[in-house]
């Protein structure tokens, strides 16, 4: 019982961490980063989003 408690105080501590560094510092600085305007950088980032998000609905069935 000690060890799921452990794993799951510890997957519920760390979680934030990466939601919140994709969200809100890592997609503003890739929007920056890559792009001449703010809007051509959203626009990129939706793009990797897409592209990421359809990669992982076709291979879900497979993994």
């Amino acid at each position: 019982m000690g060890a799921v408690l452990s794993w799951s105080l510890y997957d519920w501590a760390a979680q934030p961490f990466f939601t919140l560094i994709t969200t809100f510092i890592f997609a503003p600085y890739f929007a920056s980063a890559l792009a001449s305007s703010p809007e051509e950088g959203q626009t990129l980032w939706a793009f990797a989003t897409a592209t990421a998000g359809l990669c992982i609905a076709i291979t879900a069935p497979i993994l």
